[in-house]
């Protein structure tokens, strides 16, 4: 009876540690997030060039990019100091889109927030109008993206998300 205590202990606590550590472990040994965070700009652009020049051409050529702004986008809600780093980044590259991609996803974030995951006709009707603004900011922000670096591809891409999902509504 002990020893089947024993193991269910330390098996909880194997659970606990490699959950709370996942999270920080990716956090801290993402390069481009660590970049992030250190308003290292140059090489979190640098970054961001080779990660999509890796991946170009394959199917899944974006989706190493949208986990870097899914886990920016976590780090922010965790730290909302960081969201000043997003601004710092769009003024210290201006040539750049991706800071504006990130705050689109953060924009598109809060309007789902708002608005909710359920169906369409379980949301209130006052949620309506701000989940709207939020999808309307995000795409705003994406558009200016596009005019600054029109061939970038996750700009594009995302953009025409942002679209599709405000028709919805």
């Amino acid at each position: 009876m002990t020893m089947r205590r024993s193991f269910w202990l330390v098996f909880a606590l194997g659970l606990v540690l490699w959950s709370s550590t996942g999270f920080a472990t990716d956090a801290e040994t993402d390069p481009a997030l660590r970049a992030f965070r250190a308003r290292r700009f140059e090489d979190l652009e640098g970054r961001i060039a080779t990660l999509l020049a890796t991946t170009r051409g394959k199917h899944w050529e974006l989706a190493l990019y949208n986990q870097f702004i899914i886990r920016t986008k976590k780090a922010i809600d965790l730290e909302p100091a960081l969201n000043d780093n997003v601004e710092a980044w769009r003024l210290a590259i201006p040539k750049s889109a991706h800071p504006y991609n990130l705050f689109a996803a953060i924009e598109s974030t809060r309007g789902w927030d708002v608005r909710g995951r359920g169906y369409v006709s379980t949301v209130p009707k006052e949620a309506w109008p701000k989940f709207r603004a939020h999808i309307e900011a995000a795409d705003a922000l994406l558009q200016k993206g596009r005019k600054i670096d029109p061939k970038n591809l996750p700009v594009a891409v995302s953009g025409s998300r942002s679209r599709r999902t405000d028709r919805v509504t």
